[in-house]
């Protein structure tokens, strides 16, 4: 039971992000509430929630699923992520460091003393030495606590040094495949590449790791470290100041830009409904 039609909404739309789906409104008055899948291809997802005009509480009264489609618009921004879920659910978390080689597992033990104590956290980086070498060290950083994946961007510039370009690309085209046939299709691409020797190093990788297809939807859908280093872009004039005033600036930087992108949703919306 609900106690209105808006904690109808927020339970759904948060149990849509856990699965890594997404959720449309088919049917909403005073009374009703009708969701089904968001995809465009047949899917069977429905699910029907009414109010109770003896208690005025909210029960859903009819679920039909799981999902029988695939998503096609895997993201890291969620078509139901609202304003809500971000203030309960997200946290940002900054560091001031000297080297980030030396400084993991200090930034990662206060993460859980003063962010999450959760367990399933994914963690997407690139393969930086300092915190490839504590995660195992750690219980709480490791399975099932944290799931440690890697930035297919990153991937793909390691495999471009190291090789080239063609390489590079197709390494990452691989990793972002959603679906284990095409994963497996743009893989066989590569077996005869330098002797074998891509396919190798790929291997080594650990497929989990590195592929979105066989991730197990940790990722909830994200294959890159991008949020973050969109941050680090709107912060860089931070870098070069006193300890105080880099505090000062992260802060009202970070809210501004948050600020500006609600806005920018939010006239989205209204020119959609329009």
């Amino acid at each position: 039971m609900f106690s209105s039609k808006e904690e109808v909404k927020y339970s759904v739309q948060k149990y849509s992000m856990r699965q890594n789906c997404a959720v449309k409104t088919e049917r909403s008055s005073p009374t009703v509430l009708v969701y089904r899948c968001n995809n465009e291809e047949p899917c069977q997802r429905r699910l029907r929630a009414v109010k109770n005009t003896d208690t005025e509480e909210w029960e859903i009264t009819r679920y039909t699923g799981p999902h029988t489609c695939v998503s096609r618009n895997v993201s890291q921004d969620h078509a139901n992520l609202t304003a809500r879920h971000m203030k309960t659910n997200v946290c940002i978390a900054f560091a001031i460091v000297e080297k980030d080689t030396e400084n993991w597992g200090w930034f990662l033990n206060c993460i859980r003393c003063f962010v999450t104590m959760r367990k399933n956290l994914c963690l997407i980086s690139d393969r930086a030495p300092g915190l490839m070498s504590y995660m195992p060290t750690d219980p709480l950083w490791r399975p099932p606590y944290v799931y440690h994946r890697y930035c297919a961007r990153h991937i793909e510039a390691n495999f471009m040094k190291r090789y080239n370009k063609k390489v590079g690309l197709q390494v990452k085209v691989t990793a972002m495949e959603v679906q284990k046939r095409k994963y497996n299709r743009q893989l066989s691409k590569m077996i005869n590449w330098d002797d074998g020797k891509i396919h190798e190093d790929l291997t080594d990788l650990d497929r989990p790791n590195w592929s979105l297809a066989y991730d197990g939807s940790r990722r909830y859908g994200s294959c890159t470290t991008n949020v973050s280093e969109c941050l680090n872009g709107v912060l860089k004039e931070a870098r070069h100041l006193p300890i105080t005033a880099t505090v000062m600036t992260t802060f009202y930087k970070s809210v501004e830009y948050f600020f500006q992108r609600l806005k920018e949703h939010a006239k989205e919306n209204t020119t959609t409904r329009l």
